[in-house]
């Protein structure tokens, strides 16, 4: 019996990509998502900051919880079919761009009415680049959807190792 060399076992096999898709692609699929959830707990993280620091009252900070999940939910539904009728490299760049200016309209806002409209605005983005993303991750890589999301494995490893690096 063959022993694996220790370095063979943890090294996944490449996930072949379909035709027409760039290695560009790919990556700028994947940095969508990484944005993404780097991002994605920065409204909840930085409301006891912004209580403090504007004098929010906890039924304000409430408000902004339901405008971010609000907003989110709607475009959820229109970003589904923008996706298939649009082109996803501007759907990617429009979300990338609304994240970036929620977080500076949130960072600069000296009022309960600005962090709304940068709240409002971290809603209208993340959707696009996170959604947008998944859809090109997994048109990228028809074979393998469940490696990119490691969500049909019973471990991250084993969706990240393909049966022969055993």
């Amino acid at each position: 019996m063959r022993i694996p060399r220790l370095s063979n076992l943890f090294r996944a096999q490449p996930i072949p990509r379909a035709e027409g898709v760039s290695r560009r692609v790919v990556t700028l699929g994947l940095g969508g998502r990484f944005t993404d959830e780097v991002l994605s707990g920065l409204p909840e993280v930085l409301m006891p900051t912004l209580q403090r620091t504007l004098g929010l009252r906890h039924s304000q900070v409430g408000v902004l919880a339901l405008v971010l999940d609000s907003v989110g939910a709607v475009v959820e539904r229109v970003n589904g079919l923008l996706i298939d009728l649009w082109q996803r490299r501007w759907l990617m760049a429009w979300g990338a761009a609304l994240l970036g200016l929620a977080v500076i309209v949130i960072g600069a806002a000296t009022s309960f009415f600005v962090v709304v409209i940068g709240f409002a605005l971290y809603g209208l983005g993340s959707g696009p680049l996170a959604h947008t993303a998944d859809a090109v991750l997994v048109e990228a890589h028809p074979s393998a959807p469940e490696r990119i999301f490691a969500a049909r494995r019973a471990s991250t490893r084993s969706a990240l190792c393909s049966h022969r690096c055993w």
